[in-house]
Parts: structure tokens; C-alpha cells; sequence
């Protein structure tokens, strides 16, 4: 059977405002994949449905083309390495290209439209609490993906290492880390190593940040700005510390045996995410009820839609629904609240104000005449 494997990250809401902005036609693929045997056939499916709706608009045959080329070599990636997930987005347009693999997509949807439509996919993406977690270990360094529901292992690409031995007979050392020792926050007990001495502590402490060293360059470009959690024990965790160029890494570490942490290492790394990242959306709506009432508190779609034009919607609450049945005004208010710099949330029903399917708090009234 293929094996789950998360290549491509998610993205917040911020991504979702530069992606808004790009031009047309925008494609969108949400797709379920109960079992990897249909992965390819709804992929291939869905990959019609959307030329079908390009030729509708009159796209040019060459264009269309060209659009359609690396949804094409998409399904043949996946059919081909075997990766697959529960549920796959896709979006394209003449400027963009992602894909993502979810725990879980609760409908298919296909639209070729002006814009991408920004209540399923925050729906999909703004309950996630992303966050990663580089396990530490001289055989076996692993890098994890994370949700509030999910830890998946991530691909690590090979000119990362994973194997301190390996490593070491196949590479040379960063000669940027001889004679220098590594200050700053979370050091610890590891302050003054040096190093060009022959003691077996010294050596292996060199040999290890350098290893670390080529690590942190290596997985950059995969945290996509989201929190680092680091798991090991202690000594090697201050070691990683030192050489730790990712602005995001936290201060708290999960400390034990990466090997020995499998069962709760979910658990622990998303009790350190909470206590960093608390959940923003509970102040805002107490702060919506505060105001509920006054001119400032609206849940008619289309004035919100009009005061979202305007720059003057702070805050959007939205129904989590079915993707299907997302409506115009709604995803064009969300649009307009994100290109003027507001800040959108997608809730389930029962923690929605009233129920409404938009709520909004403006930043100030309307003025008058």
C-alpha cells in the first residue's frame, strides 16, 4: 500500500491574502480520497471537469494547456511514487501552483472561477494549529508535521542527513564552526565548549554541531514559518540550539529519547505550541459579544460585503459549511476582509454568534451623509 507522505505545507490565512490577488482563471481541486486505488481515477476526473470549464470561458487551447501541465504531471507523480493522504487540495492558476495533502476533505469541489474561494479552503487550513517537530537522533533524525489532531512524518529531502555516521563518511564539516562557540538564548549548560581539542567529549560535541549545522540548512525551506518544537534529550537538544538559524524554533523543547517518545509525542509537543500560540479566536469573540449591538456589529452579508470594500471589517466570522454551497457575497466579503488587511475565521455552527452564516466587527462606523 503507498505511504502517507506530507510534502507540501499548509498555509494561513495571511498566504490566503497574497493569494487572492493573483490573477485568473483561479482552479481549485478539493478532493476526498477515502483509499489510494481512487486517488488517480478522481484526480484524472477532476482534472476534466476544470478543462471543461476553462474551454466554457473561452481559454485558449495553448493556454489551457499550459495550465493543466502540472495537474497532469500531479497524477502521474502520485501514480508513479505512491504518495497519497485522505484528502488532496490542489490550486492553480497562471501564477500558482500548490498542492496539500489533509487528514480529511468533507466534500469535492472543482471551480474555475476569478478568484480561489476562501471560505473551504479557510475552513480546511484555519482550525489547523500547524506546527513541526524535529525528533534528534545519531541514527535516525526525523522531522513531523503537526495539527491539533494529527502528527504525520515529513519527507526529508535527501541532501538532509539523517544519520550522524553516515554523514560523517560521506561529507566535509562546515569549517565555519571551528574555533567558535555558539551563544545566545537556551544555551544552557553547553556554554564554552570549544573547540581544536583532542578530549572524545570535544570531538563528539564538534562532529554533532556540525551534523546539526547541515540539518538546520537543510530544512528551511520546509517549516514555511510555522513554530519548531525540538525532541531529544537534553544534551543534544542545547548542541542543536547553538547552530539554529529558524527564527521560529520555541524556547521549550520535548525532552527524552526521540526513540522512546513515539506514543506521547503528539501530546507533548502541541501542550508546548498551546502555551506559545494560545487560541486568538476566543477574545474576539468575547469582544464581539462586548459590542453586539452597536453600529460597529453586523450580520447582514450584504453590508458586510460593502463595508469590507470599504477597508472597515477588523474581524470576519464565518460558518464552516459545505464547500458546495459557499455563496458569492460571502466568499467576495472574505476576499475584500483580507485584501484590506482584516482577519478571517471559519467556525462550526455552535460557536458561530447566533448561528449566522457571516458575522463581522468593523473597525469603525461608516461616516455619516
Amino acid at each position: 500500500m503507498p505511504t502517507r507522505n506530507l510534502e507540501s505545507g499548509a498555509f494561513a490565512g495571511e498566504e490566503l491574502r497574497n493569494l487572492v490577488t493573483v490573477a485568473p482563471p483561479c482552479i481549485t481541486i478539493l478532493l476526498p480520497l477515502p483509499t489510494p486505488l481512487e486517488i488517480h481515477t478522481r484526480l484524472k476526473n477532476a482534472i476534466r471537469r476544470a478543462e471543461q470549464a476553462l474551454k466554457e470561458r473561452d481559454v485558449e487551447r495553448e493556454k489551457i494547456e499550459e495550465l493543466m501541465g502540472p495537474l497532469q504531471a500531479l497524477a502521474q507523480t502520485i501514480e508513479t511514487d505512491g504518495v497519497w493522504g485522505e484528502g488532496l487540495v490542489a490550486l492553480r492558476s497562471p501564477a500558482v501552483f500548490r498542492h496539500f495533502w489533509m487528514r480529511s476533505i468533507p466534500a469535492e469541489l472543482v471551480t474555475v472561477a476569478e478568484h480561489f474561494p476562501v471560505r473551504p479552503l479557510l475552513s480546511l487550513f484555519s482550525s489547523m494549529r500547524r506546527f513541526y517537530v524535529l525528533a534528534l537522533s545519531q541514527k535516525d533524525v526525523s522531522l513531523f508535521r503537526g495539527a491539533d489532531d494529527s502528527l504525520e512524518r515529513v519527507k526529508l529531502p535527501d541532501k538532509v542527513p539523517t544519520n550522524l555516521n553516515t554523514w560523517l563518511n560521506t561529507s566535509q564539516p562546515d569549517h565555519d564552526l571551528n574555533n567558535r562557540s555558539f551563544g545566545g538564548p537556551s544555551a544552557g549548560s553547553m556554554k564554552g565548549v570549544r573547540f581544536g581539542t583532542s578530549t572524545d567529549r570535544e570531538g563528539k560535541d564538534q562532529s554533532l554541531l556540525h551534523f546539526y549545522k547541515a540539518i538546520d540548512r537543510g530544512i528551511h525551506q520546509l517549516l514555511d514559518g510555522a513554530p519548531l518544537v525540538l525532541a531529544g534529550v537534553e544534551y543534544e537538544v542545547a548542541l542543536y540550539r547553538r547552530v539554529n538559524t529558524y527564527d521560529h524554533l520555541l524556547d521549550d523543547a520535548v525532552h527524552g529519547s526521540a526513540g522512546g517518545l513515539q506514543g506521547e509525542l503528539h501530546e507533548r509537543a502541541l501542550e508546548i505550541v498551546r502555551r506559545h500560540f494560545p487560541e486568538p479566536i476566543q477574545g474576539k469573540l468575547d469582544q464581539f459579544e462586548r459590542r453586539r449591538g452597536s453600529d460597529l456589529v453586523s450580520f447582514d452579508v450584504e453590508q458586510i460585503r460593502r463595508a469590507a470594500e470599504e477597508g472597515r471589517v477588523a474581524d470576519l466570522f464565518l460558518q464552516r459549511g459545505d464547500a458546495k454551497a459557499d455563496d458569492d457575497k460571502i466568499n467576495e466579503a472574505a476576499i475584500q476582509a483580507l485584501l484590506h488587511g482584516g482577519q478571517v475565521f471559519v467556525l462550526d455552527p455552535d460557536r458561530m454568534p447566533d448561528r449566522a452564516p457571516m458575522a463581522a466587527m468593523m473597525r469603525y462606523q461608516r461616516a455619516s451623509g
